[in-house]
């Protein structure tokens, strides 16, 4: 029995090296930590910039939203990061008809600003994983 294969990029690293930018899909996602995460530059630009219309963002209360929306509480939602910055560690991205879809796993640094100051915010010791499922 034969069954059908497809193109699969497997990486295993330690933040945006070489070995992780060789895919496009890694490409895209260390502009997007940049654009988003660290210097916020995107927060004020159309989502579509870095999303399609069916982008999905899963609040914390469960609630599934989509597009402009999505796009506006995942910007509400990092309110309180002062900065933050992604560090891939593995990705497993498979082509597909009309793109890829994957997996990325890493770790996600931030600090957290108090509402209502002005301060850099309290450093935070320790990274957070993090497990991204992700269809481009």
């Amino acid at each position: 029995m034969s069954y059908p294969t497809k193109p699969c990029f497997v990486g295993s690293f330690k933040g945006w090296d070489n070995e992780a930018l060789k895919h496009p899909v890694m490409q895209y996602l260390s502009n997007l930590n940049t654009d988003l995460c660290e210097t916020k530059v995107a927060h004020s630009g159309p989502h579509t910039k870095w999303f399609t219309q069916d982008f999905e963002f899963q609040a914390q209360g469960g609630q599934t939203l989509k597009g402009e929306e999505a796009w506006k509480r995942m910007i509400y939602a990092t309110r309180f990061y002062d900065k933050f910055s992604v560090e891939p560690l593995s990705a497993f991205i498979q082509d597909t008809d009309d793109g890829y879809d994957g997996m990325v796993y890493g770790n996600v640094y931030t600090n957290f600003v108090e509402p209502g100051e002005n301060t850099k915010g309290i450093n935070y010791p320790e990274s957070l994983s993090f497990y991204v499922r992700e269809g481009f």
